[in-house]
Order: C-alpha cells, then sequence, then structure tokens
C-alpha cells in the first residue's frame, strides 16, 4: 500500500518501492531528522497490504526508531536462546565460523545472511531441494530453535520441522527442536510428531534449563 505523512503519500511503483523510500529518506533529511538506517523497515511498510498513517514525519521517526530498538532487543533475546540450547547438546550456533565437517560440500550462506542454508545431502552446488536454516548443529545433529513467534503460523513450523528432518536424515544426523518458554503446545506437539520425543527440547521458565518433552 503507502505510507501517509500528513497530506503526502509514499507509494511503491509496483512492488518496487526504492523511489518511494528515496523520497522518503530526502523528505526526512529535509527535515532535519537524518534518516537513519531505516531501509528495511520503510520498505515493509510501503508493502504492507494496509496504509501506514503518520501526523508528521517527526512520528514516523519516533515509530521507525522504536521498530529499530525493538527489533535489537529480540535478535539479542533470539541469539542467546540459541546459544543456550546449543550449549544443552554439546552443539554450536549457525551463526558462528565453525560449521561441521559433514555439512561443508552441502552448506551456503547468502550474501548478508546470518544463518547457514543446508541442504540434502550430495546436492552440492546443485542446491537441490528445501534447505533448512540452521540455528544449532554439531558433529552428530542439526537443528531449529523458536519461541512464541512461531505461535502465528503452525502449518509453516510443521513444515519447516519436516524439512530439518529430510534433510537431517540425508546426512545421517539427528534433527532437534529446541521450543521456548512461550511456545504453544500445538508447536510443541508438532515438533514431537516430526522429530519424536526425546528430540524436542522445552522451558518451563524464560530463559530457564531445557529439557526433553519426552
Amino acid at each position: 500500500m503507502t505510507i501517509v505523512v500528513g497530506t503526502v503519500r509514499y507509494e511503491p511503483a509496483g512492488k518496487n518501492p526504492r523511489v518511494a523510500i528515496e523520497q522518503l529518506v530526502a523528505a526526512l533529511r529535509a527535515a532535519g531528522l537524518g534518516s537513519g538506517a531505516f531501509g528495511r523497515h520503510l520498505s515493509r511498510q510501503i508493502l504492507a497490504p494496509t496504509d501506514h498513517l503518520y501526523a508528521s514525519y517527526q512520528e514516523l521517526v519516533a515509530s521507525l526508531t522504536d521498530m529499530q530498538v525493538n527489533g535489537a532487543a529480540r535478535q539479542q533475546g533470539g541469539d542467546n536462546t540459541e546459544e543456550s540450547a546449543a550449549q544443552h547438546v554439546g552443539a554450536w550456533t549457525g551463526r558462528g565460523n565453525a560449521w561441521p565437517t559433514w555439512a561443508q560440500a552441502d552448506t551456503q550462506m547468502a550474501p548478508g545472511g546470518q544463518d547457514p542454508t543446508l541442504y540434502a545431502q550430495g546436492s552440492g552446488p546443485t542446491r537441490q531441494g528445501a534447505p533448512v536454516k540452521v540455528d544449532i548443529w554439531s558433529e552428530h545433529l542439526v537443528g531449529i530453535v523458536g519461541g512464541a513467534a512461531k505461535n502465528d503460523n503452525l502449518a509453516k513450523f510443521v513444515n519447516a520441522c519436516k524439512t530439518l528432518r529430510k534433510v537431517a536424515d540425508s546426512h545421517g544426523k539427528q534433527a532437534v527442536v529446541f521450543a521456548a518458554f512461550g511456545t504453544s503446545q500445538p508447536i510443541i506437539a508438532s515438533a514431537v510428531d516430526v522429530v519424536g520425543a526425546p528430540h524436542t527440547y522445552v522451558q518451563d521458565a524464560p530463559g530457564g534449563a531445557w529439557r526433553p518433552q519426552g
């Protein structure tokens, strides 16, 4: 849709928000507000299915700044959760520079990516089949780590678990799922169905110890 500041509309050209973002950034600078690193947030709002309305450019900047601060806090929380999950099973996070020897031929990191993408064994440079974005892995396992954010899309989570299991099995490794405190029971039950209760880990309190679901 578009971003509306006062009576000024900033609309995408088809599905390309670039020109609208450039115009918005210029308007922010002209108002003496700077532009920050707001491009990603502006793009999401311009391409959203509903309009985003702001009374002034000051209100827009305040909203964007809040998104950045909260987003950084969520990212740090996610990193900490992945780190604790990895430590629990003697693994390491996908965000590190160490890739297991068994995964190197079938793993790639997209430019600017945070998590490595692992394909089924033997896919090599062809990169065939659905891959899994790795949160944690070791020489013996590969896993994903999630929390309450997964609750909104059960079908997507189930598909991610199935892909994880398929890719892990192709490499002869154990698939594991960590569901942080706040994850819904349907999400946890789905993980158990796909990877098994002994390989589905949950928390009973925020930041608490991990335990297998069964």
